[in-house]
């Protein structure tokens, strides 16, 4: 269910990831994915595993039946239903702790210093989601039973959001991998692995 990502809380040591297995690990590295990524620590055979993770927050299906019955597309973004989903979650502290390592990294909410984010694009990143931010800082005035976020803060969560969401959910251990056009691994989703009954 939607609450299955507790089950897999990622472990962390001096701030970053542990893996949890040993083929892999994360390093930190500069001016490239947010400062750090994951790097092999031995040879890996082709087609091995090398993470299987529950996310921390599932996306809702973009198509959902209709009490009549008939299917109807979600208008939300995924970007936006993810952040909402965190910001009203009973659980917001513990899953926005979790969220903590993933770029971008905040070294301090309340003086809006970002460590590994340029300031010029966060302005830009600032300006281009500021309606998403108003209406999830919106939302969260009326279904939360928490003290709500700042506009900062919620915009913090959005960018972590929509540079680690993957596969319609959050993932905290496949958030540290970088982006690459010539990928050397595969992503596969939920029974989406070849060659494997699900």
């Amino acid at each position: 269910g939607d609450r299955d990502g507790l089950l897999n809380i990622a472990e962390f040591t001096d701030g970053v990831v542990i893996m949890g297995n040993e083929s892999v690990e994360v390093r930190e590295m500069s001016g490239i994915g947010g400062g750090r990524g994951v790097f092999a620590r031995r040879d890996i055979r082709v087609g091995e595993v090398v993470l299987e993770e529950v996310p921390l927050v599932r996306a809702l299906p973009t198509h959902q039946k209709s009490e009549e019955g008939r299917v109807r597309a979600t208008d939300e973004p995924l970007h936006m239903q993810l952040t909402r989903r965190v910001l009203q979650d009973p659980r917001r502290d513990l899953l926005l702790q979790q969220m903590e390592v993933l770029y971008p990294r905040t070294v301090d909410l309340h003086q809006r210093v970002h460590d590994d984010m340029d300031l010029e694009v966060y302005k830009r990143a600032k300006r281009h989601h500021a309606d998403f931010v108003d209406k999830l800082v919106d939302q969260q005035q009326t279904t939360s039973a928490q003290p709500p976020l700042g506009e900062e803060e919620v915009l913090a969560v959005l960018l972590k959001v929509c540079f680690n969401a993957f596969q319609g959910g959050i993932y905290v251990k496949k958030g540290m991998f970088n982006h690459s056009c010539r990928p050397n691994c595969e992503t596969f989703g939920a029974g989406e692995r070849p060659g494997r009954n699900a």
